[in-house]
């Protein structure tokens, strides 16, 4: 099956076999539950690209290799991208007529200063928002949630409203005067 046909196919999660020229390796990697090493790649062929994680050995996959696998369909954010590839086969280069690798492909994207820390944050504290929105049975509204993560992640008022004076908070402990208690309601 080629590229542009498993794009297509309706059912996630479902196994697929394809084959292409190995046009970036993005990033290694071992997975926790087997232990094994993974190789983010994007693979290619006459009809397009899509990216994949492969279970390899050391240095198993190089750029501009021909390789069959047959891996899991999965979906993240409206993307389709292969998942626990198997290499089945491979050949050392492409052939004169396939597509070309960028030369830029072995950029590292493990380098610290490709990595936003503030978005990643921003995005872990509008989480925690949203699910306490949820766990309280209110719909999120996006705006309420900006506002939190905003005073969350500068601890000021997004609206721009001061604290108030604390000359006039200090010693404050309820009502002054205090609530009627239940001896001075008439009825």
């Amino acid at each position: 099956m080629n590229i542009a046909q498993i794009k297509k196919v309706g059912i996630i999660d479902s196994w697929v076999d394809t084959s292409g020229q190995i046009l970036e390796i993005k990033e290694q990697k071992t997975r926790t539950t087997k232990n094994r090493l993974m190789a983010k790649v994007k693979i290619g062929d006459e009809t397009d690209q899509i990216g994949a994680w492969l279970y390899i050995d050391t240095n198993s996959v190089v750029l501009n290799q021909i390789i069959s696998i047959r891996a899991m369909l999965k979906e993240w954010n409206s993307n389709r991208y292969l998942d626990y590839g198997k290499i089945q086969s491979q050949q050392q280069t492409a052939p004169p007529n396939a597509p070309q690798a960028p030369q830029n492909a072995l950029q590292s994207t493990n380098n610290k200063k490709d990595v936003d820390w503030d978005a990643i944050s921003r995005g872990k504290v509008r989480h925690g928002v949203v699910t306490a929105y949820i766990s309280a049975g209110t719909e999120p509204a996006i705006y309420r949630c900006e506002y939190w993560t905003n005073y969350i992640m500068t601890g000021k008022d997004p609206d721009g409203i001061p604290d108030p004076d604390p000359s006039i908070t200090e010693g404050y402990i309820g009502d002054d005067p205090p609530p009627p208690t239940d001896d001075e309601i008439p009825f």
